[in-house]
């Protein structure tokens, strides 16, 4: 081996070991943040995660995601249940990294404990309210504004891929 090749295979050996020191350091300072993102919260109103929670919320959210369901047919409701269960996996990921109690939103005044009637007719009402914001309340220049470019987008996949 003469000198050229001992360089080349030192300069390789500095770069490697460069590489280690640095993932390394990218290792120790995820594990930081993580750290620090678990810690409780001190003085804080915002309670910790519990699994008593979050099967509430979950349990809640589905009447509002069944509410939504109910117009497709056997194997699309399998497809979108495959999906609304990978969401809440997800979510339930994040409450926990996060270290936060999940909250119910839009539901007022009822619980589980509540009628399906009075569950279903809460549900509906959420929906609703959303659409209502989201899009029938808006003028006509705010629609434009909102949603032309992402239906333009959309409609040209469309009539491209068929």
């Amino acid at each position: 081996m003469n000198f050229t090749d001992r360089y080349d295979l030192t300069e390789k050996s500095m770069s490697a070991l460069a590489r280690i020191k640095e993932n390394r350091k990218k290792a120790e300072d995820k594990v930081k943040l993580m750290s620090e993102i678990k810690r409780p919260i001190i003085n804080s109103k915002i309670e910790e995660f519990s699994e008593s929670a979050y099967i509430k919320k979950i349990n809640i959210d589905e009447n509002v995601y069944y509410s939504l369901l109910k117009v497709l047919n056997e194997e699309q409701l399998q497809v979108a249940k495959s999906i609304i269960s990978k969401i809440e996996e997800d979510v339930k990921s994040i409450y926990e990294l996060a270290n936060i109690k999940p909250k119910i939103y839009g539901f007022q005044e009822l619980d589980l404990d509540s009628s399906k009637e009075e569950l279903n007719k809460e549900s509906s009402r959420i929906i609703n309210e959303h659409f209502e914001k989201q899009y029938y309340n808006l003028t006509s220049r705010e629609k434009e504004k909102k949603y032309k470019d992402v239906v333009i987008s959309m409609s040209h996949e469309f009539f491209i891929r068929k």
